[in-house]
């Protein structure tokens, strides 16, 4: 969100008379299925489902659609949606189910919820949820994605990324990898601002346990943060 808002910043001062609008698709919905209305840009949203297509919000692994408000898994219907990976129906199976409505329903494991004006907001990927156990030793649900949005609320950080580190007792618990703004340097006032920044804002097994900072992080070549490398990185320096 705070990277839409600079890049209109800049298209702004530059003179250009529109806005960046975000929209959301997947190579198996035929490109794009939400688009961000124009003149109606909410900061953060991908936007509307295009004509004729379908948006359901589900509980990951269900069908069963979540309320309102609630983040669960994002699925599309429609004429868009493929008929299957070529010569693969276990993959296909995999993602498309058909419901109780009878239509052919795309689960893409995106993360996300949708607001009370039908505009869907994605938060992150079903495969980086993790469990873990709080000194109330009960059992969580971890959304990695809601750690890294409060960290990046901190003026110090450009990048984060929280990744699972395997733990006996916890089962998993947060790590995080933190990148600094130019011109700042690792201090132990930033990390105890960073850390009251966490203690105020999420719940107490929702917590980073250990800190690392970087000068940059591992990419795919997508571009993306690539936090299984991290996860391996961070394997291994317990092993040592």
């Amino acid at each position: 969100e705070s990277n839409e808002k600079a890049i209109n910043q800049l298209l702004h001062d530059c003179g250009a008379p529109n806005e960046l609008a975000n929209g959301l698709g997947a190579t198996e919905l035929v490109s794009a299925a939400t688009l961000t209305p124009y003149g109606n840009i909410i900061p953060g949203s991908a936007g509307i489902p295009l004509p004729k297509v379908n948006c359901k919000i589900v509980i990951p692994g269900t069908m069963d659609e979540v309320l309102i408000g609630n983040i669960g898994e994002l699925c599309f219907a429609g004429a868009t949606v493929m008929l299957g990976y070529y010569n693969n129906k276990e993959a296909t199976d995999e993602i498309i189910k058909t419901h109780l409505d009878g239509f052919r329903w795309l689960h893409t494991g995106d993360l996300g919820y949708m607001d009370e004006t039908g505009c869907i907001f994605v938060t992150g990927r079903i495969k980086r949820i993790f469990m873990t156990k709080g000194q109330d030793k009960q059992i969580t649900k971890v959304f990695p994605d809601r750690i890294e949005a409060v960290l990046s609320k901190h003026p110090a950080i450009e990048l984060c990324c929280v990744i699972a580190v395997p733990n006996e007792e916890r089962i998993n618990y947060p790590m995080a990898y933190l990148v600094l703004r130019k011109n700042l340097n690792e201090s132990e006032h930033i990390l105890s601002e960073i850390k009251g920044l966490c203690h105020r804002e999420l719940p107490e097994y929702m917590l980073p346990e250990r800190w690392q900072f970087m000068d940059d992080l591992p990419r795919t070549e997508r571009g993306k943060v690539d936090y299984r490398a991290l996860e391996e990185m961070a394997k291994r320096t317990a092993d040592n």
